[in-house]
């Protein structure tokens, strides 16, 4: 499956690179938590202004890709992962990738795209 290699690649170099950084910003007291959290609603923001102000919209989304990532390597690094950090990391994407493709739809009226995205997501949520 190329998302578990995408997932090994993405630990084996980027948890090198930032996880001093992640331990400082953990010292200070920022949790993988919030960088969840901040994630969730920069990525709903995102999807929300895709297609009224997609140059708002951009910066959003790049924000909760971030997020997303430095949650992780964050966790990792500090030897803080929760079952509830990973229940919430894991969901979180999986809700952004359904309100883009729901967004999708309602602006383009083109079912294709989010049926199939919808059934894939669908499948991923039933094999793990």
């Amino acid at each position: 499956m190329p998302y578990v290699h995408l997932k090994k690649i993405n630990k084996n170099l980027l948890d090198p690179l930032l996880a001093p950084a992640m331990r400082y910003l953990y010292l200070l007291g920022l949790r993988p938590l919030h960088l969840t959290l901040l994630g969730l609603v920069s990525g709903v923001l995102g999807v929300a202004l895709l297609y009224a102000k997609p140059l708002h919209s951009l910066p959003l989304l790049l924000f909760y890709l971030v997020c997303d990532t430095l949650d992780g390597v964050m966790a990792r690094s500090t030897q803080t992962q929760t079952p509830l950090g990973q229940y919430l990391d894991y969901n979180v994407d999986r809700l952004i990738a359904v309100l883009f493709l729901l967004n999708y739809y309602h602006h383009t009226r083109e079912l294709l795209l989010p049926a199939t995205g919808l059934l894939v997501l669908g499948i991923i949520w039933l094999k793990e």
